[in-house]
């Protein structure tokens, strides 16, 4: 056999072993030419990590990746028009506003708004759920829905007749509601303390020596005269003028 019949014998044999390599990768599953265990995102603890790899437990909640967190449905769905505890108590009592409605779903608020162009004026705050006395059942937080500060009652009236599209606009003054709120936030602190078993604390009165029956005289008894040792080596001395 010549040089260049075993050259070409050689290239086929070459040509034969690199279709033979490709038709066996090419019936073999790419999943099955790796191994879970090194690859970090399908086998985290084979590969060293924890369960929460990846995770971002400081912004995100993570149940360790195994199912998903559910949403919370108490959790308050708040729009700019919501104020607090501080602004409501720091309007001045004597200036007016709208009292638009009361709702027990927060999210009533923002459907209401969501089509009005004046929703700046809006504001809402959230007192707390109001507690029967009689059976001790109460019906959920409640957000008072308030529109505008006026100067007057005559002004909120003013601007109450031109209001349309509102469930209502009763002119109210800042002081009534804010009676009203600190009233609420009241009884919710003492119903709090109630269910903690939290008792305030009685200081007992200061005990009056005078008051004792043990030092007490008669009117009948003589007095009582105690007798004093002079010291040795002692002689009596004047008595102070400022004394007498």
């Amino acid at each position: 056999m010549t040089a260049k019949s075993q050259q070409r014998l050689g290239n086929a044999l070459l040509v034969l072993f690199v279709l033979g390599v490709l038709g066996l990768w090419l019936q073999t599953p790419v999943k099955a030419l790796f191994q879970e265990r090194i690859l970090a995102n399908v086998g985290f603890g084979e590969a060293g990590f924890s369960d929460s790899f990846g995770a971002l437990p400081s912004l995100v909640k993570d149940n360790g990746g195994a199912q998903p967190v559910p949403i919370e449905a108490s959790a308050p769905q708040r729009i700019a028009q919501y104020r607090d505890k501080a602004w409501l108590l720091s309007q001045d009592a004597a200036g007016f506003t709208l009292q638009i409605a009361v709702f027990g779903d927060e999210r009533r608020i923002g459907d209401l708004l969501s089509s009005r162009s004046d929703k700046d004026q809006f504001h809402y705050v959230v007192l707390p759920a109001a507690v029967d006395a009689a059976d001790g059942s109460s019906s959920g937080p409640r957000y008072v829905l308030t529109y505008g500060q006026f100067a007057s009652r005559q002004q909120a009236e003013e601007v109450a007749a031109a209001l349309t599209g509102l469930p209502g606009k009763m002119p109210r003054a800042w002081g009534s509601l804010q009676s009203d709120a600190e009233s609420a936030f009241a009884a919710e602190a003492l119903m709090q303390g109630a269910a903690e078993g939290v008792v305030t604390p009685t200081t007992p009165a200061p005990a009056n020596p005078d008051n004792d029956p043990a030092l007490l005289l008669s009117p009948d008894s003589a007095p009582v005269i105690i007798p004093v040792q002079p010291k040795a080596n002692s002689a009596p001395g004047s008595v102070p003028v400022d004394s007498l």
